[in-house]
């Protein structure tokens, strides 16, 4: 597996500022060619970020982490809550399909 460079141009949500979040509004396998795509285009007027993005090739095909997400499992209560949370789900269509109107419900569920 290779690794080819692609370069990113990162402008800003906050073009005012600065103070938001990055947001790529180009790509290039070009430096040149994101450098000029950037002109005027970031904070204040100003260039806007280029940023090297490592893409990995696999058999002949380039593949690019599009965002990255931090995911964290959950306790064993928030398991717990969930499968409350199916069952009472279950439980609320079992008594839509038996002919309970969403009002006789939720009168039931403030108890």
């Amino acid at each position: 597996m290779a690794f080819e460079i692609l370069y990113g141009v990162y402008a800003n949500t906050d073009m005012t500022e600065g103070r938001g979040w990055p947001i790529p509004i180009g790509f290039s396998w070009s430096k040149s060619k994101a450098i000029k795509m950037g002109k005027g285009k970031g904070v204040c007027g100003g260039d806007a970020d280029i940023r090297n993005i490592p893409i990995k090739v696999i058999e002949g095909k380039s593949y690019m982490l599009v965002n990255s997400v931090y995911i964290t499992n959950p306790t064993s209560q928030e398991d717990a809550e969930e499968e409350e949370r199916i069952a009472r789900e279950t439980l609320i269509h079992k008594m839509l399909d038996s002919g309970f109107t969403k009002a006789e419900i939720e009168l039931l569920s403030n108890r």
